[in-house]
């Protein structure tokens, strides 16, 4: 079964501020559908209304052809709306089936048949290349893998519209490929998927449709073929705009700090680790310089380096002239 999504005239206030005025939308039964916006377009709270996290003022959903009445999530997953967030919902230090099952009622008996939702697991993380282990603990998975999980949360409710909302901002380039091929593996099997974004060329790679919106409203709904980078800037700022940088070639002077195999075994108190194999920071640079590393590494190495977190091991040292080889 198919979901086809039309969301009429939603109007969404908070106080002082208009943050959906009459927005259509639409999303086509097996599509990819990116909403784009910059911050505060109003496109994160049309998809709450959609999953039920917040009450619209006025307008009608549509599912199917069928009005529809959505006062909480609970309402969602049951007309088969998943949402995927920026901030993952999920406990962890239990495990994958543990998190998929949360809140769930397995079996007929009063405990649960971890079992028989492990096989069933196992087979949807198969059949759309999700490549997860029931028994992992989230902790100990990469961010990544995580958002998997999450996917695999919804499937396992069978979620037929997804929602996700900026997906890639906190994946690498190689995981962020991977979700798309899973995103494409999920609309060939008919499912209708929505992601909120602001990053056009990730649009243009994977979106069939994309809706802009400006300031609580929506400017325009184009088809991938039919537009481009420019035009969609355009849209979603109002005016036009160079995206073209004219910058001279710059020359970064000597590394002045340089970290090595520095690690991290627990962070907040949950097992994670981070591993940043190599990092230097340049004179002249305005960042750092990631050579390999692993785990949300920037943001951990950052705070190492203020003190407010603790490196297990590792090396940091102040260089003048010349790079310390690798080891």
């Amino acid at each position: 079964m198919k979901h086809s999504l039309e969301m009429r005239n939603i109007v969404k206030r908070f106080p002082g501020v208009l943050a959906n005025d009459r927005v259509n939308f639409t999303v086509r039964a097996g599509e990819i559908h990116a909403l784009l916006g910059e911050n505060g377009a109003g496109k994160s709270t049309l998809m709450q209304i959609l999953y039920g996290f917040h009450a619209m003022d006025s307008g009608e959903i549509l599912i199917d052809g069928e009005g529809v009445q959505l006062n909480s999530p609970k309402d969602a997953i049951a007309l088969g709306i998943g949402m995927v967030h920026q901030e993952f919902m999920l406990v962890r230090p239990f495990s994958v089936i543990e998190n998929t099952v949360l809140g769930l009622r397995e079996g007929p008996g009063p405990l649960l048949d971890l079992q028989q939702a492990s096989e069933r697991l196992k087979e949807l993380s198969n059949r759309h290349g999700l490549a997860l282990d029931p028994a992992a603990k989230v902790g100990s998975l990469s961010v990544g893998v995580q958002q998997r999980v999450e996917i695999l949360k919804l499937l396992y409710r069978d979620a037929r519209l997804l929602i996700l909302d900026e997906p890639t901002a906190v994946l690498t380039p190689r995981e962020k490929d991977q979700l798309f091929a899973i995103l494409r593996k999920l609309r060939d099997d008919g499912r209708s998927i929505v992601i909120v974004t602001h990053k056009l060329a990730e649009i243009m790679e994977c979106a069939d449709r994309v809706t802009v919106m400006r300031d609580g409203r929506v400017v325009a709904t184009r088809t991938i073929d039919s537009t481009g980078e420019q035009e969609l800037t355009q849209l979603m700022v109002g005016r036009e705009v160079n995206l073209r940088a004219d910058k001279s070639a710059q020359k970064p002077g000597a590394p002045v700090l340089q970290i090595k195999a520095a690690e991290n075994q627990k962070w907040s108190g949950v097992s994670e680790r981070h591993r940043c194999y190599r990092a230097e920071r340049c004179a002249d640079s305005s960042g750092w310089h990631f050579i390999r590393s692993s785990g949300s590494a920037s943001r951990w190495l950052s705070d190492a380096n203020v003190r407010r977190r603790q490196c297990d091991s590792g090396v940091a040292k102040k260089i003048r002239l010349g790079f310390v080889s690798q080891h």
